[in-house]
């Protein structure tokens, strides 16, 4: 939320550095000039690095993608993958067994 907000006020600083009133301000929307063009840069440089950030967040991860995460796929519904070459030649096996039981009964 800190680094949002340092963005905001440093892209308003840099708006501000630019004009020499606030009536300044509102002819930044108009398509014209390299003030326009300082906002846009501004704007597609800032708005990816917050987003990185706000959405790279731990805080974020913890409360939004593991909830999420665990409605999509129940815990009963996870597989417990091995980690060793004897684990995966025993998962193949029963994988090409369920297979080709599969196969004859549906045959």
């Amino acid at each position: 939320f800190l680094f949002l907000l340092l963005v905001v006020v440093v892209a308003l600083l840099l708006l501000l550095l630019f004009f020499s009133s606030v009536s300044c301000l509102f002819k930044v929307f108009k398509m014209a000039g390299g003030t326009m063009e300082l906002f846009r840069m501004t704007f597609y440089v800032f708005l990816p690095i917050g987003a990185f950030y706000y959405f790279g967040l731990p805080s974020y991860y913890k409360n939004e993608i593991k909830p999420a995460f665990k409605q999509l796929y129940p815990e009963e519904t996870t597989h417990d993958l091995p980690h060793t070459p004897e684990g995966n030649k025993e998962l193949l096996k029963e994988l090409i067994a369920k297979r080709r039981a599969k196969e004859g009964s549906e045959k």
